[in-house]
Order: C-alpha cells, then sequence, then structure tokens
C-alpha cells in the first residue's frame, strides 16, 4: 500500500519507518529540504531511530523522504503529523495543520483516508479538517483519527506495543484505518467517535504535564525542608494502588 505522511519529525519519522518495515511504500514529505536532505543520507535526530535501518530503507524504496508534492501522487492513505504548537495567547495553533490540508485539497489528485495524528482539540478532525477537504475538485477524502503515541527513545513502549486510539468520522474510515495501523501495531482500541479520540489524547498530555508540574513543587518544598525528595517518592510508590510515580525534571 502506497502511504504519504505529512510531517518527518519524531512523530510522521517513526510512524514511516513502521510503517515501511510493514511492507508498505512511504513517502515521507516535509517542506524542510535540509531535514529531507539528512533523511536521505541516512541520518536523523530523533531518538531510538536506527540510522543504519532508515539508509536501508531508503535504499530499498521502501521509504522516500520527499518535499516534492508530485510524489505523494497516488497514495491510498495520507497521514496528517504535523506540529500543533499554542500561539501567544496559548491558544491552539492550527496554521500548519490548516496549510498541509489546504495543500492535500488543492492538489491531490485521488480518493483517500486522512488520518490525523496531529495533537488537537475535540472537533479539529470534523470542523476544521474535514470541511477544507471537503473543498476538493480532485478528489473524495474520507478521514480519521489516531491521536500520535510516540515516545522517543523508550526502549519498553515502541510504536508496535503501544496501543492506539482510532476513530473514523464513518465506519469505513474506521475499518480502513485499523486495518492499516494493526499491520504495525498490536494493539488498537476502537473509541466511538473521533471526539473521543482526540479528547484522549489531550487529557493523556494534561495528566502528564500536571504531575510532572507537581512533582517539582515537591521537589523545590523538600529541599526547603531538607528532605529527599527521591526519598519520598520511593517510599509513596510502596503504595500499589492510587499512585503514580513521577520524578523531578525539566519534563
Amino acid at each position: 500500500m502506497k502511504v504519504a505522511i505529512f510531517g518527518q519529525g519524531y512523530v510522521g519519522l517513526t510512524v514511516s519507518i513502521a510503517a515501511s518495515q510493514a511492507g508498505h511504500n512511504v513517502i515521507g514529505f516535509d517542506i524542510n529540504k535540509n531535514l529531507i536532505a539528512d533523511l536521505l543520507n541516512g541520518f536523523t535526530y530523533v531518538p531510538g531511530i536506527d540510522p543504519k535501518k532508515l539508509s536501508e530503507l531508503v535504499k530499498s524504496g521502501r521509504y522516500l523522504p520527499t518535499h516534492d508534492f508530485s510524489d505523494v501522487q497516488g497514495a491510498e492513505i495520507l497521514i496528517l503529523a504535523v506540529p500543533t504548537p499554542l500561539d501567544e495567547t496559548r491558544n491552539p495553533d492550527l496554521t500548519l495543520l490548516k496549510s498541509v490540508t489546504e495543500l492535500i485539497s488543492q492538489k491531490f489528485a485521488n480518493n483517500a483516508l486522512i488520518v490525523n495524528e496531529s495533537t488537537s482539540y475535540p472537533g479539529t478532525l470534523r470542523n476544521v479538517i474535514k470541511p477544507i477537504l471537503d473543498k476538493s475538485k480532485l478528489a473524495i477524502f474520507q478521514c480519521a483519527s489516531a491521536p500520535e503515541r510516540v515516545d522517543p527513545g523508550n526502549n519498553k513502549w515502541m510504536i508496535k506495543n503501544t496501543p492506539r486510539v482510532i476513530s473514523g468520522l464513518d465506519y469505513e474510515a474506521t475499518y480502513k484505518a485499523i486495518n492499516f495501523y494493526s499491520t504495525f501495531c498490536e494493539e488498537i482500541y476502537q473509541a466511538p467517535n473521533v471526539e473521543v479520540a482526540e479528547a484522549s489524547k489531550i487529557f493523556e498530555n494534561t495528566f502528564r504535564q500536571v504531575n510532572i508540574a507537581l512533582v517539582n513543587e515537591l521537589a523545590q518544598i523538600s529541599h526547603a525542608l531538607g528532605i529527599d525528595v527521591r526519598e519520598t517518592l520511593d517510599a509513596a510508590n510502596t503504595k500499589p494502588y492510587g499512585f503514580m510515580k513521577f520524578t523531578p525534571s525539566a519534563g
């Protein structure tokens, strides 16, 4: 199956490698020409990606990094994996997500499934991405959400054994997305709708960020009291329920 993945950062590249190794013909599209040149030469800054395997996939033709949009034509599945940061007022900045969706809507010339992996608020797929795609005069698109779950450098939980949450705007989109991700993910959780899938990702991030902030505050308090925060956490971690250990860090 020909698959195009838009965005070749740590999320897009990880999915690209996994899909390539599963036997798909993957086109990794990114507007950053320097990044594409590095990938073509087998170099990546993403932890957990073996440069040797990357080079082998590029040489075999199963993975093609490119900044030429014509290379993505003919793909059956298009995956959006672009950054969705916050703007200066702490609101979601969907500039890149809208931009890549507009590009696909205007230039992609065959029917395909669009899968959004980029993190965003509930309703993004249905109310932002789909209306842009519906303006296309060249193709008809189905849509699904599969929020990214990538932890670069984690040797225990990788893309293969980390469960994926997936849902489509209709049954066929859901079915196609699950079939695709099942080729390189061992466990799929089918959410009842795309909004639930999107909301689950937001809550996952919120849970992590709140607990990082909390344990960092504990570290400051412990320091002021002359207590070793690591010993405090080790003691608390003996509780077999209702506690999840976080350690002080920069995040």
